[in-house]
């Protein structure tokens, strides 16, 4: 009698974990459907510069820190890519289709701020660009994923979206570190492979 129990407590056990369990598919699947919430202060960046930001000739300078926010992290990648599109996003030419939203702040040398960007609604991917001479490019700039938790409730998979915080440490030439996130950006060697 005892051992047809414990059959049927494995079978049940098994079968509970294997029902409660998420495959990629899925969660791609309920990361589509997710509701796209708009989040007033939804991406906050804690912005570091160095006393020798941006510098030229001895002397440091403030840079441009654009904040834009997509549906996809290809759209984003793709344009800091692009010379031509980076230059003119600096310039304050009209938004591509495929950006949601931009932001603009000013960052001098030796500081430290606080950015709060309100999330726009369908946003799931952020980048901050720094406007360094003579151009920007991947080593100037960061793309993260805003967070996405997944939670099995009683009636099924629950999906909320979270704050992204994350902080960034700008140097002479470049984003010196990330803290907080992942920077998505392939590195310059990905992007020799892949003749980007």
């Amino acid at each position: 009698m005892m051992r047809p129990l414990r059959w049927f407590v494995l079978l049940c056990v098994v079968g509970l974990s294997s029902a409660c369990s998420l495959n990629e598919a899925q969660r791609q699947k309920l990361l589509q459907q997710s509701p796209p919430w708009y989040a007033e202060a939804g991406i906050v960046v804690n912005v570091k510069t160095e006393p020798t930001l941006n510098a030229w000739k001895g002397l440091a300078n403030s840079v441009s820190l654009l904040i834009l926010q997509a549906r996809d992290q290809h759209s984003l990648n793709a344009l800091i890519a692009s010379e031509k599109a980076a230059r003119a996003l600096f310039s304050g030419a009209a938004l591509p289709p495929q950006i949601l939203a931009i932001d603009r702040f000013t960052a001098l040398p030796g500081q430290q701020a606080t950015l709060h960007v309100n999330r726009v609604e369908n946003a799931r991917y952020v980048a901050v660009i720094a406007g360094y001479y003579p151009v920007p490019g991947a080593q100037q700039a960061a793309v993260v994923a805003v967070p996405v938790e997944i939670k099995r409730g009683w009636l099924g998979w629950k999906v909320s979206i979270e704050t992204l915080r994350f902080s960034t440490l700008w140097g002479e030439r470049a984003l010196v570190k990330l803290e907080g996130a992942t920077n998505l950006l392939p590195t310059s060697s990905d992007r020799q492979e892949h003749g980007q």
